[in-house]
């Protein structure tokens, strides 16, 4: 029997016979030789992802339940994504040095939420669709996107991956070899990869990769306007 479910970031009943009409999508985890019963229940397979979800519908018997109360191993995931390029002025040295990062302007974002379905409360990973660009470190991104960017044969790719292996993919200056502070280079107002100052994005060059990307970065809003105008204007290539 379909349910829908009431309210938002907060518990909730499943009440019978009635259309939930949002089209988030629930992914499940479910086992291989599970997955002609995942069908029938009207799961569909998403490839990039390698995954069965739903979408708008929520099963209430404990067979669904299961599939549903899961841990997700990643918070976003993304059909493409930029590497970006910046430039910062070393805090110890003065002098200016290279620095990379990520940004996302498409994209899944997780806010898991408790759910009570047959009688149980279970956590649901419940993704939302955000189109608001944001940066973020190459930290964030899983094991598997990193070997993704390996397989590419481009310059950028492979200094980002070099990066990313490296604990906390922490960026040094160039110059004195001080450290440059993934909270600074991302979160600080004055920061190389900020939409805080407009003038700062001038020093951006962004690299177009279309491959999908599972990362456990978090979104980071701000007031600016027309960021997908830069995104257009920084896009110097695409790679694939």
């Amino acid at each position: 029997m379909f349910k829908k479910f009431i309210g938002k970031l907060h518990k909730k009943n499943i009440t019978e016979n009635v259309q939930y009409k949002d089209k988030k999508r629930y992914y499940l985890n479910v086992p291989y030789k599970e997955k002609e019963v995942a069908k029938s229940y009207g799961a569909r397979w998403h490839r990039e992802r390698r995954r069965w979800y739903i979408e708008g519908e929520i099963v209430d018997n404990e067979e669904f339940c299961k599939w549903l109360n899961y841990e997700e191993d990643y918070s976003l995931f993304a059909t493409r994504f930029y590497l970006a390029e910046s430039v910062r002025c070393c805090w110890k040295c003065k002098k200016n040095n290279r620095v990379l990062g990520m940004l996302y302007d498409n994209y899944q974002n997780l806010m898991p939420d408790s759910y009570i379905i047959d009688s149980k409360e279970i956590e649901v990973n419940v993704w939302h669709d955000e189109y608001e660009p944001f940066f973020s470190p190459l930290s964030t991104l899983t094991d598997e996107t990193v070997q993704v960017l390996e397989s590419i044969n481009h310059p950028i790719a492979q200094e980002c991956v070099n990066l990313a292996k490296k604990k906390n993919a922490q960026q040094y200056c160039e110059h004195c070899n001080s450290k440059q502070g993934n909270f600074y280079l991302f979160e600080e107002i004055d920061s190389p990869f900020s939409f805080m100052d407009l003038k700062l994005l001038n020093n951006i060059s962004l690299y177009k990769v279309e491959h999908p990307v599972k990362s456990n970065a978090i979104p980071f809003f701000s007031s600016l306007e027309n960021k997908r105008v830069f995104v257009r204007n920084a896009t110097k290539e695409t790679i694939t």
